[in-house]
């Protein structure tokens, strides 16, 4: 379980310098909290969905701006959101669970399905093979396969086609696609 300040830290470190955290607007529910930021210079961003951390640190990216913020609070709430998050990614996958593809056909048809599908969890993490520490790896978190690495589709790194996972060293955040 993370405190407030904590939560509040993680979202503040992942902002661009321009931006800053709207402290009177946070809303704070059981599960965590609802994070919003605004530009430094007070002039008016677009687009810019607030942030949902739960408890746990993971950031929950369900939200959007197509829709007032109470309605992406309220889908959460009514568990829609939360307990497929929680069915999808508890617990956390470690190795060996988490993997490479194993060929150049595996890796294609991972990427083609993962980008296109909307409601599909994904997490970005830290792993170590035995050769070297990947930073940022992306894994599809319904098959555990990789997809990206570098902001690179997997099929663009032979080299890493199954390359054993010694060990998970950070898991940088937990993600939901969605249009909305």
């Amino acid at each position: 379980m993370i405190t407030r300040e904590q939560a509040r830290a993680q979202v503040a470190s992942g902002l661009p310098g321009e931006w800053v955290l709207d402290d009177e607007a946070t809303i704070e529910r059981p599960w965590g909290w609802v994070f919003f930021y605004v530009a430094r210079s007070g002039e008016p961003l677009f687009g810019n969905a607030p942030v949902f951390v739960d408890r746990e640190g993971r950031v929950l990216e369900e939200s959007g701006t197509a829709m007032p913020v109470e309605y992406y609070i309220d889908r959460l709430e009514r568990g829609s959101l939360l307990q497929r998050l929680r069915r999808a990614l508890s617990p956390l996958p470690r190795s060996p669970t988490l993997r490479f593809p194993t060929s150049f056909k595996e890796a294609q048809r991972v990427f083609r399905r993962w980008d296109r599908l909307n409601g599909r969890y994904f997490v970005i993490a830290d792993v170590r093979t035995a050769a070297r520490v990947l930073p940022r790896v992306t894994f599809d978190a319904h098959t555990n396969i990789a997809v990206t690495f570098e902001d690179t589709p997997l099929a663009h790194h032979p080299q890493l086609w199954s390359v054993p996972i010694v060990e998970v060293l950070r898991v940088e955040r937990w993600r939901l696609t969605t249009d909305d």
